[in-house]
């Protein structure tokens, strides 16, 4: 899945802080002073912040959190992808059923992980008035389940396809995530969930939305 890089070497730059909350280890202080915790174990991280390599957070020395966590690069790229485009507030998207064309939407904003019916999209987008919502999948894509509550709430929904995102350096690359994300496989209409209206839907598509197939 990751090529070009032996997966182990990839080098963890976010953890949570005190509050719970993801920072970028460039925005802690050095050492275990950062008072940071991993996003897969929960155990604590030291941030290293030396001269030469690149700066990461590393498990405390000799912990069993060390020999036992669950994070992994994938982890990383998942959260880098929403960092991106609530950043950016864009996304090229296909717009036509039949040879679609691929078009820039900039849309007004972006917040990450707010419910939405049951559900939690990873990024909702709002532009003139209506809503998006963006799932990013990296190794984890769109159940049953969260297909048939995103029709149920009525909700216009797009997959982003990140599981051919390749890394090439020990620092997953957020450039890198940014020219992926232009180009990733996309999923929306019948393979997820598009709105029974929608005018902002309707002016992608060739057809109103309720002619769609289902």
């Amino acid at each position: 899945f990751m090529g070009w890089i032996d997966m182990a070497r990839i080098l963890m730059t976010r953890a949570l802080d005190g509050n719970g909350h993801i920072v970028d280890v460039k925005d802690v202080v050095s050492g275990k002073a950062c008072n940071c915790t991993c996003i897969g174990c929960r155990g604590a991280v030291w941030a290293m912040k030396g001269q030469v390599k690149a700066h990461y957070f590393a498990h405390e020395p000799n912990s069993i959190e060390q020999n036992s966590c669950t994070w992994k690069p994938e982890t990383e790229i998942h959260i880098l992808a929403k960092e991106v485009l609530a950043t950016d507030r864009q996304l090229i998207l296909p717009i036509g059923t039949i040879n679609p064309i691929h078009k820039n939407i900039v849309f007004d904003e972006m917040v990450c992980e707010v419910y939405e019916g049951r559900v939690i999209p990873d990024v909702i987008g709002f532009i003139e008035g209506e809503k998006v919502l963006i799932e990013v999948a990296v190794t984890h894509f769109c159940d049953r389940g969260k297909v048939k509550e995103l029709k149920r709430v009525n909700a216009t929904c797009i997959e982003l396809d990140l599981s051919g995102f390749r890394v090439k350096g020990e620092i997953i690359s957020k450039e890198e995530i940014r020219d992926y994300l232009k180009k990733c496989p996309k999923k929306w209409g019948k393979y997820l969930s598009i709105r029974d209206f929608c005018c902002f839907a309707c002016g992608w598509y060739s057809a109103c939305s309720h002619n769609l197939p289902r």
